[in-house]
């Protein structure tokens, strides 16, 4: 079976916006996979539930 790969890219440093992207494309795929700096800390809101990445 083929599957679809769907790859979100960004240009610049910083905030602009790839995760709220991502967030809402996110219920569409089984797997999503992030990659990115070291320093970068992300918070995640699931089902009343609060993840710290």
């Amino acid at each position: 079976m083929k599957g679809k790969i769907t790859i979100i890219v960004g240009g610049q440093f910083g905030s602009e916006a790839k995760g709220k992207v991502i967030s809402f494309l996110a219920s569409e795929f089984d797997i999503a996979v992030r990659t990115g700096a070291p320093n970068a800390g992300h918070t995640v809101f699931k089902d009343s539930e609060i993840y710290k990445l």
